[in-house]
């Protein structure tokens, strides 16, 4: 039914975009879940790697996903 509604390629736009947009906030969750003491001992920073995941989300994807979404 999805392919009828958006067509082939559509359907590719739409997989590509959930992706998009699922991936970055499971990396988000995922990291607010860990304690900030295992970045530190990994050589790493919790609320840098929250910054960049989000910085990266909403400086390029979100704008895919908005367009294709409409």
């Amino acid at each position: 039914m999805i392919g009828e509604v958006f067509g082939a390629y559509g359907v590719i736009i739409l997989v590509v975009a959930l992706v998009g947009l699922v991936v970055p906030i499971w990396a988000v969750v995922d990291a607010i879940s860990r304690r900030g003491a295992a970045f530190t001992a990994a050589g790493s920073s919790k609320g840098m790697w929250l910054a960049l995941i989000s910085a990266v989300y909403l400086a390029s994807i979100r704008a895919r996903v908005r367009a294709v979404m409409g």
